[in-house]
């Protein structure tokens, strides 16, 4: 029956590994198509957090290869601070948090670690006893979560009355609200007995609630400036269309031309009218359409003509 167990949660680490690598790939090109987006560079960075977590959980420990247990339990316990400490900082640069000397990153990163090299590392050097000093930890490790737990949630619910309705940043709110929760109990699993391919499943839905409504808020940014950018460029062809229409036959023949950024001289000869005579239409056309000169029409309308 454990074996059975074991494996089916060896299949699910191994599911959530791949499946992260994928999305790893997706979100490296939305960072390098938007390098100025300090969103997607830190969502970026938080899947490698827990990428790195889930690979070293469904690794270690593992008493067949020869790495020392301690040396094992360093990476494990390493892996599980950077994840939870680094799913703060996304949460708080996504809400703006309003920090204070004790409710902040570095407290947070401080407090975990100091949980670990007290907590284990100093207990375990005195009693060397592995389960004692897992326990001294992890007892400590619960208090630092429940405490950040709490104040997240509080930033959360102020947070809430400034979200827009109708815009996905209220299902990222409950996204993270959910997920914050799931992190504060990894330890507190984990000393009750956890087993640890149920510790990735509880982590990991926390990063796959957020991932889900991370992608659809990009996705309605990218529609709403689309529908600006169409509303825009119809109500240019709009404006244009109006001011084209003052314009005579050979003036609108001529205006192409122009567009086109030829010079009167050789647009003269396609014409086979004289230069002078393109000089005077050119004139006529600029005074029309409200443009000073050549540079001026072109560059008002050169992007959106209308023929």
């Amino acid at each position: 029956m454990n074996l059975v167990f074991n494996t089916q949660m060896m299949l699910i680490t191994l599911t959530v590994i791949i499946s992260q690598f994928s999305l790893l790939s997706f979100i490296v090109i939305s960072v390098l198509s938007k390098p100025k987006d300090k969103s997607r560079l830190h969502f970026l960075i938080l899947t490698i957090c827990f990428l790195f977590y889930n690979i070293i959980s469904g690794l270690l420990p593992d008493d067949t290869i020869s790495i020392s247990m301690i040396f094992q339990n360093i990476l494990i316990y390493g892996s599980a601070i950077l994840m939870a400490s680094y799913y703060f900082v996304f949460l708080s640069q996504e809400f703006k948090f309003n920090f204070n000397s004790a409710f902040c990153v570095k407290i947070l990163f401080l407090s975990l670690i100091s949980s670990y090299v007290f907590g284990y590392g100093i207990t375990y050097f005195i009693t060397r006893h592995h389960k004692n000093s897992y326990y001294v930890f992890i007892s400590l490790a619960i208090l630092v979560s429940i405490y950040f737990c709490y104040k997240s949630l509080i930033q959360f619910t102020h947070q809430l009355r400034k979200i827009k309705k109708g815009t996905p940043q209220k299902l990222i709110f409950y996204a993270c609200y959910i997920g914050v929760v799931l992190i504060a109990l990894l330890p507190i699993e984990s000393i009750l007995g956890g087993h640890q391919g149920l510790e990735i499943i509880t982590v990991n839905t926390a990063y796959y609630l957020l991932a889900i409504t991370f992608i659809k808020r990009h996705i309605y940014i990218q529609n709403v400036k689309t529908t600006k950018e169409n509303k825009y460029n119809e109500d240019n062809l709009k404006v244009n269309a109006i001011e084209f229409v003052s314009l005579t036959p050979k003036e609108l023949e001529i205006k192409d031309y122009i567009l086109q950024n030829l010079l009167y001289k050789d647009i003269a000869e396609n014409l086979n009218i004289t230069e002078k005579t393109v000089g005077k239409h050119a004139s006529n056309i600029y005074k029309k359409t409200n443009s000073e000169d050549k540079i001026g029409f072109i560059k008002k309308y050169s992007s959106s003509s209308t023929k």
